[in-house]
């Protein structure tokens, strides 16, 4: 029997469980300090600590149902009926997807002189157009490197006459190949796959998320991670009919799946 507990204790699945509760408590008590209220440990804060722990054992599937007196239910149930919450139930979500109140505000270059307009916008996307024909490589390396300096985050490309969503890449992976020594994606490159339309290199770029990779408002958040840990990105490109709505970022994500599940738990009576 004691071998039996000793081998138990030492199972790498448990001491995942103890540490995960371990530096809860010790979150939970630095806070509680950092506020003044002392080092006493309350019951409220023990609960506190039990959720990452929890939440963990739901997810790797340790435990399946909980039953306390007459009461009893499946927590697989409550855990895949968050997972499947689409991202528009989420109102953190939809201000990121919508493109009035999108965080991501677009500014369109179109020619050197709106370099001003752009920076007094303050966007966090900008927009060049697939098939537009006036492209150069001073014109795309004078804004890259002036607008890399203000709120800028990605590059998007969007089809010239429908305006229909063609990718996205972050700006800092962007400019990283642009300005590489002896790179192959110059910005006289860049200008000339833009003027070509040339719509199969575009996509080949590093790091280019494409509209077949994109997600909608209407998948599910879980969907939506598992996608991003198989693309190996920690965004996606929200579209809808081919139309850019905004771009959903992992953490935004992952906590707001976290709520759900909680919500969804603490609905059991």
């Amino acid at each position: 029997m004691t071998y039996y507990l000793a081998s138990e204790l030492l199972n790498p699945e448990t001491v995942i469980a103890i540490v995960i509760f371990v530096i809860s408590i010790a979150l939970v008590i630095f806070l509680r300090r950092k506020v003044g209220q002392g080092y006493e440990i309350k019951i409220s804060d023990v609960v506190l600590a039990l959720i990452p722990l929890v939440i963990w054992l739901l997810l790797t599937d340790k435990i399946k149902t909980f039953k306390y007196g007459d009461l009893e239910f499946t927590l697989s149930d409550k855990i895949e009926a968050a997972q499947k919450s689409p991202l528009s139930e989420s109102e953190e979500l939809i201000d990121m997807i919508n493109p009035k109140e999108i965080e991501i505000n677009l500014a369109e270059k179109a020619t050197e002189g709106a370099l001003v307009d752009i920076l007094r916008a303050k966007p966090e996307g900008l927009i060049f157009k697939a098939g537009y024909k006036n492209y150069g490589a001073a014109e795309i390396e004078s804004y890259l490197k002036t607008l890399s300096q203000s709120t800028l985050k990605y590059i998007l490309i969007f089809d010239n006459d429908s305006d229909d969503f063609l990718g996205l890449i972050s700006l800092e992976n962007f400019m990283a190949q642009v300005f590489a020594p002896n790179s192959n994606l110059s910005p006289a490159t860049v200008a000339q796959l833009l003027r070509d339309n040339d719509r199969d290199r575009l996509k080949e770029i590093s790091g280019m998320l494409t509209a077949e990779e994109a997600i909608t408002p209407e998948t599910a958040k879980y969907e939506a991670l598992t996608e991003m840990q198989k693309l190996g990105t920690v965004f996606l490109p929200v579209t809808k009919e081919g139309k850019f709505m905004g771009v959903v970022e992992m953490q935004k994500l992952t906590n707001s799946l976290l709520i759900d599940i909680s919500q969804k738990l603490s609905e059991v009576k």
